[in-house]
């Protein structure tokens, strides 16, 4: 008798899944995003890193306006403002400040989680995009400033998740297009990165860092049943050399020798088996950057970064 539940448990969680969200017309889905990174910084002729704490914290809700034949979402978004906390220093204590970016969006969303259509309804001021490289001697500190604005700024958004809607939380995880068995695997695109071409000789461009997403089938989480996909994210990369090579520089003309790019990531998404929706996400992120320079062994500036964050579904209205 015991066997054959065992058998029958098995099997159960061995059929395939469709893993599309359903969505209902009038319905509005509230969220909590609260975010923590501690970055660990050193200087050459430092010996001990100098930690820094910031806490980025926003709430944000959808409503389901229409629903179309295909299963396509008109949503309306809002994320009014996000808060940032600074941790303490030696000089003061956390300083807490609300931050509006009025977000107030129609969207297209697709039963798999794909913003398909966007459109902004009270418009304000485009984003800089990355500064274009600048042909300087990389020795200067100046011009190392500008790398770590781009580079590391961006490995910070990713250990935070507050990037882009790619690369947020906000409609994660991307779902896959059929239906998949336990163990399974698909890919979303999170960011681009500097990356070795496979194949290449050794010629680097941006490339896309993608998210490997695993199905787990049904787990028990806090006494009820969800569907647990488990996400993981790795970039170990030099930049240095993209960077040379944008520049059309040799390392001993820019002063750049190494620019190691590290990031490992794991998010465990909770969905809901009825309506796929996602009800908590938890993230765990460790990674860093460092400079070196030509004619030195050691970095001359290096960060570690640790991240951790939480995804919860408030209510559904």
């Amino acid at each position: 008798m015991i066997s054959t539940l065992i058998a029958s448990a098995v099997l159960a969680q061995a059929d395939p899944v469709e893993l599309y969200r359903s969505f209902e017309k009038g319905k509005t889905y509230s969220y909590a995003v609260r975010t923590h990174m501690q970055t660990e910084n050193r200087e050459q002729g430092l010996t001990t890193f100098i930690p820094s704490d910031v806490d980025i914290n926003y709430d944000f809700n959808y409503k389901v306006l229409d629903v179309k034949n295909s299963g396509i979402a008109r949503v309306h978004y809002k994320r009014p403002t996000m808060t940032q906390i600074d941790g303490e220093t030696a000089d003061r204590g956390p300083v807490s400040t609300k931050i509006p970016v009025n977000y107030n969006l129609e969207m297209d969303v697709s039963p798999v989680n794909a913003i398909t259509g966007l459109k902004d309804l009270s418009p304000s001021a485009t984003a800089q995009g990355i500064r274009p490289f600048r042909k300087l001697n990389l020795m200067s500190p100046m011009a190392r400033q500008d790398i770590i604005s781009e580079l590391g700024g961006e490995l910070q958004r990713l250990a935070l998740f507050v990037g882009s809607f790619d690369s947020s939380l906000d409609f994660a995880p991307k779902l896959p297009l059929s239906e998949v068995e336990v163990g399974e695997t698909w890919r979303q695109t999170m960011s681009y990165q500097p990356m070795e071409l496979k194949g290449s000789g050794g010629k680097f461009e941006m490339q896309r860092l993608d998210m490997d997403l695993k199905f787990n089938g049904l787990v028990d989480r806090g006494g009820k049943k969800v569907y647990n996909i488990i996400g993981t994210l790795k970039l170990d990369s030099d930049a240095a050399i993209y960077i040379n090579q944008a520049m059309r520089m040799s390392a001993n003309e820019s002063g750049l020798a190494k620019l190691p790019l590290k990031l490992d990531t794991t998010v465990d998404f909770e969905i809901d088996p009825k309506t796929k929706a996602t009800l908590r996400a938890t993230t765990r992120t460790k990674g860093g950057w460092s400079i070196f320079v030509t004619g030195l062994n050691t970095a001359v500036q290096e960060e570690k970064i640790t991240g951790r964050g939480t995804l919860t579904l408030v209510s559904v209205k």
